[in-house]
């Protein structure tokens, strides 16, 4: 054993060598002190009777540290909170803050009256009073009797939705050359607009159809972009597994490979990797668990990510924050998703709050990740957990918003059944910044996309309308069956009406019958699933275009009502209800099977 002569100066310098090194690891310090901290300031909207007040929490700054200035029909609140640094060399003291730079862009409501707009900024909280809309004119604003430089001009979309007081409600970040999103129209909380993307703009309420492993099934992207989408999703698991990312970026991105030069966003493939351990959503339904943790490798869940085995090969492959971001980042998608854990249902308050927590840890190493080597033009959604827990889903909507993403998507376990899911999106959905594009992960079934947008969600995607089709159904106006017209029923077999009256996309305007397709349908001919897959999302695609048309006429209730009552979504058409044959074939004709 050896023997170190005791020196007590030693035992202090090693002291504060591990407080430095405390003081730099949480505030950045040492070789990553070059990298800028990210400070997203909160911010609340409240609405009075003759106002709207913006209110934003800026500690430690003053009048000259904060600029407000008009642009394009736009307020922006930006400024720089440089960091702070002390020492004391006779004795230990340290003082270290890190803030950085912020930018703050919300588009005013038309007819807004720059000349009464004021601002003031006391014990580190600026407010921002701007009167309800009048007419518009460039105009200065000023901090408490200091001016700040303001020029603007010119009429542009509404991005800002009014909204009871929340705390500390955050805002998407502003990065035009990443994405931006305008509301052109509202009725009520349903909205218009347009999210614009690097790849082009997506006309918002919009459908999302999945292509899965770089592919809508059974359709070609010519087929999917002459039914109107501007916006496809792939999957960033499957796309990981086969072909690679890395293939996919030699061979030009995923635009370039699928042959597709319109939007795409990509999943995290979180939901995917932890399906194998939770298991799938009929899993969950029916009573069925996956592996959760299993020793045999089928998944690991740790800290660091998620290790699993390939449902291809078997091979061990691993998944965390940082992969998931560096394959989206290799397939060049428009709009990438953060890593998060997607919580089962049957899981319980404790699991959900520890889930959610992680969630909120791999946002960080996400944001990070890909402030440091994401693609330019990329924009990163965040994903709002908690399952049906209130608490849960507050805690996540606070912390999502305020980490500076483009935009915000509900994701996890949103109940058992419809009322309980509709309960949880009315829940989430005012938690959540209203100047910030909204996703609803998963769900896309008619009724469910009129609740969305009736709520102010603006992007829906789900394997509904592909899933039918490969059953033999199609998506028409008949609430009272879910929607659904089950043309595998023997009923069929001679049928020669048309699928659904009055429809115009291809399959319908090329005058196949309904004997016709059950047919297919019954022999599980491909045929039967591209004709049902194409008519499947023009349905989707007409409701989310008449929803669109609706909410511009001030009259989304209406629509929604008929439609919930069996109209049909397409404009020449929308007083029609189901033909007498139609209704009477989905009543009772089971036992013909």
């Amino acid at each position: 054993m050896a023997l170190v002569r005791w020196e007590p100066g030693r035992e202090v310098d090693s002291l504060q060598s591990e407080v430095n090194r405390v003081f730099d690891a949480f505030f950045g310090g040492g070789a990553g002190a070059a990298r800028a901290r990210r400070w997203v300031p909160p911010m609340d909207l409240v609405e009075t009777d003759d106002h709207l007040v913006l209110r934003a929490d800026l500690p430690g700054m003053q009048r000259d540290d904060v600029e407000i200035e008009i642009k394009d029909g736009a307020l922006t609140i930006s400024g720089e909170r440089t960091a702070e640094h002390e020492e004391n060399t006779e004795g230990y003291y340290r003082v270290e803050r890190a803030y950085g730079r912020f930018a703050r862009s919300l588009t005013l409501p038309e007819g807004i009256e720059p000349d009464a707009i004021a601002a003031s900024l006391e014990n580190g909280v600026l407010e921002v009073r701007i009167p309800k809309p009048a007419q518009r004119k460039p105009h200065r604003v000023e901090i408490g009797g200091e001016t700040a430089q303001v020029n603007g001009n010119g009429a542009a979309p509404e991005t800002i939705e009014a909204q009871a007081p929340h705390p500390r409600l955050g805002a998407v970040r502003d990065a035009p050359g990443r994405l931006q999103f305008e509301i052109s129209a509202r009725d009520g909380a349903a909205r218009t607009g347009r999210l614009l993307t690097s790849s082009g703009p997506v006309q918002t309420p919009a459908f999302i159809p999945l292509a899965t492993k770089g592919a809508v099934r059974t359709l070609s992207f010519a087929d999917v972009a002459g039914l109107g989408f501007e916006l496809v999703l792939g999957n960033t698991f499957h796309l990981f597994i086969t072909p690679g990312a890395e293939r996919v970026a030699e061979l030009g991105g995923l635009h370039r490979f699928m042959g597709w030069e319109r939007a795409i966003i990509t999943d995290s493939g979180g939901f995917q990797v932890f399906s194998l351990a939770h298991g799938n959503v009929a899993d969950e339904i029916k009573g069925r668990r996956g592996a959760s943790g299993t020793s045999d490798g089928v998944v690991d869940i740790s800290e660091r990510g998620v290790a699993f085995r390939s449902y291809l090969d078997g091979s061990k492959r691993f998944m965390g924050p940082e992969e998931s971001m560096g394959v989206q980042a290799a397939l060049g998608s428009d709009i990438a998703l953060v890593f998060d854990e997607c919580t089962p249902y049957h899981a319980d308050r404790d699991y959900t709050a520890n889930s959610t927590a992680r969630t909120h840890r791999w946002l960080d190493r996400c944001l990070e990740w890909h402030g440091e080597r994401g693609p330019e033009g990329q924009a990163v959604f965040g994903i709002v957990q908690g399952g049906v827990y209130e608490d849960l889903r507050r805690e996540s909507a606070e912390y999502i918003s305020a980490a500076g993403v483009d935009g915000i998507a509900i994701g996890g376990t949103l109940g058992r059944d419809k009322p309980e899911m509709h309960g949880v999106l009315e829940m989430t959905v005012p938690m959540l910044p209203a100047e910030a594009p909204k996703h609803l992960l998963g769900i896309g079934e008619p009724d469910d996309l009129l609740a969305g947008i009736a709520l102010g969600i603006d992007v829906f995607d789900c394997a509904v309308p592909t899933r039918l089709a490969r059953h033999g159904m199609a998506l028409a106006n008949l609430p009272d069956s879910r929607f659904r017209f089950d043309l595998s029923r023997a009923a069929h077999g001679l049928d020669t009406g048309p699928l659904v009256a009055g429809c115009e996309c291809p399959t319908c305007l090329a005058g196949h019958t309904r004997a016709y397709l059950h047919y297919l349908s019954r022999a599980e001919a491909p045929t039967a699933a591209r004709l049902l897959t194409t008519h499947n999302l023009h349905f989707l695609n007409s409701l989310v275009r008449g929803a669109r048309e609706a909410i511009r006429a001030g009259a989304f209730g209406v629509y929604r009502a008929g439609i919930l009552s069996g109209a049909t979504p397409w404009a020449e058409e929308r007083s029609a209800r189901p033909d007498a044959e139609t209704q009477e074939s989905v009543r009772g004709e089971a036992a013909d099977n």
